[in-house]
Order: structure tokens, then sequence, then C-alpha cells
């Protein structure tokens, strides 16, 4: 058996504020407690044998996030699972795992990442103006938007980096699909985790800027990781420019990263 585990976990709504450097203490901590045999690099400042992929934004939520541990000596997966999960606060979750035996590791492999995001208009707009705007910006030869990046703001044209795109309302997501590039299969959304957090939002009485009952919910499934990375916001900001209308994010969660295998979008598990 290989020493290698990947494993998948989420980040509820406890954890969107922390950093990723907060989230690899927490694991690093929570291995420890848990009594797992996890590996250190070699060196005057050992290091845990811990690689992270794609790192989240802080704010956003998610149930797709991966990494690689090593371990000094096998442990079988389902014991590695509970007691982590015993080790870890509020809102962290393992959620499976799996060995594997490849010189890459996640943080190199991930070619795309899928999000769902509400939006909120400041206007009623009807769902065919939406949909002409969308197939605009499909037809378009270039989809440019404004980035903020180290060096100042700067144009980036993100048409290369879209797979898909679709929109709805939660539980009635996969009646409306926009195709940029074709169906991949891998865009499946009901908008579940966006219709808990609306919920929970209306029972909380907590005081916000829009109306819970109009929110549009927009899937994505777009570029990510080292090679090509786009935020799924940029996608709304080139939206609202076609609509000449102001569009606000109200909540971003990813719901999936993927590794290309062989020409074809895979799960990294």
């Amino acid at each position: 058996m290989s020493n290698m585990l990947r494993v998948r976990f989420k980040r509820g709504e406890n954890t969107k504020f922390v950093s990723h450097l907060d989230l690899m203490e927490n694991f690093d901590r929570a291995i420890r407690r848990a009594g797992l045999p996890l590996a250190y690099s070699h060196g005057f400042n050992p290091h845990p044998a811990l690689v992270f992929g794609l790192p989240l934004s802080v704010g956003i939520t998610s149930e797709a996030e991966y990494m690689d541990i090593e371990f000094t000596e096998d442990i079988e997966k389902e014991t590695f699972l509970t007691r982590i999960n015993e080790s870890l606060p509020e809102g962290l979750e393992c959620l499976e795992a799996e060995y594997f035996d490849q010189k890459s590791n996640i943080m190199k492999e991930i070619t795309f990442a899928s999000y769902d995001m509400l939006v909120s208009f400041n206007d009623n707009i009807e769902a065919d103006a939406i949909k002409a705007s969308i197939e605009s910006l499909r037809n378009a030869e270039k989809i440019i938007v404004q980035k903020e990046g180290k060096n100042g703001i700067k144009d980036m044209d993100i048409k290369p980096l879209i797979s898909e795109v679709a929109y709805g309302i939660p539980k009635a997501m996969n009646s409306s699909h926009v195709l940029f590039k074709g169906d991949t299969g891998v865009l499946k959304t009901n908008g579940e985790y966006a219709l808990e957090y609306l919920e929970g939002v209306v029972k909380s009485g907590w005081k916000i800027s829009y109306d819970p009952q109009k929110v549009m919910l927009f899937s994505i499934l777009c570029n990510a990781g080292s090679r090509a990375n786009m935020k799924p916001e940029l996608f709304i900001s080139a939206l609202g420019k076609v609509l000449c209308k102001d569009i606000k994010v109200v909540k971003i969660h990813r719901t999936g990263l993927y590794i290309d295998k062989n020409g074809e979008i895979s799960s990294p598990i």
C-alpha cells in the first residue's frame, strides 16, 4: 500500500474566513491530536508532508477541497477519516480518502473548478434578458474584464477560461443550461448548498441588502490551477456589463475541483 493519501474535505460557514495558512495549521494540529503517523520533510526546519489543492479565497465555502498526505506507516483510510474528523474544528470535515501512487501532487494536477454563485440584481430582470446576455457572451470573440493584480488593474480575456455556464433558481438548475464549449457532463448542480444558505439567512433574521426571494443561481466550470486560473465572479462582472445592470454576488460555493486525465475532466479521487 502506498503511504500517500488523497483526501476530499469541505469548508463550511464557520471556516470560510480562515486563511490558507491557518487552514494548513488546523490540519497539522488535528493530525497530531489524532495520533496519525504524519511524515515530515527532512532538514533543519521539517515541514509536515501536506500538499493542498487550489487555495480557496477567503469568504468562499466549499464541498470539494483536496489535500495529499504522506504517512510514515500504513493506516486504513476509514480509520483516518474517523480520527481526523474527531479532531478537526467545526466547519471542517473530511469526506472521502483514497491512497494513490504517483509522483505528482494535487497542487500541480488541478486544471478546472466549478462554483455555484448566488447573485442579486438591483432591478427586476426578465429571464429572457439574462439568457440573451449569456448568449451574447458565448458568441463574442472575447470577454474582456478588468482584473486587479499585483501590478494594478489590467484587461483580461476570460472567454478561453470558461467551459460551461448554467443559470436558474435552486432546485431547478438543470433546466436552463447555456453551454460555452460543450456539455462536459461535469457541471451538475441543484444549488442545494445555496438553497440551505438562503434558508439560513431568512431564519437568522440577518440584515441583508438584497431580497432572498429574488436571487438567481449561476454555476460555472472554469479553468483553475497554476497554468490558468479564473475567479468565477469575473463572469458575473462581464454579465453585468452586457446587461448594463449592477449585479451583487451574494454567495460563492465551490462545488468541484478537477484534473485532466487523458484529455478528460475527472475527479482527483
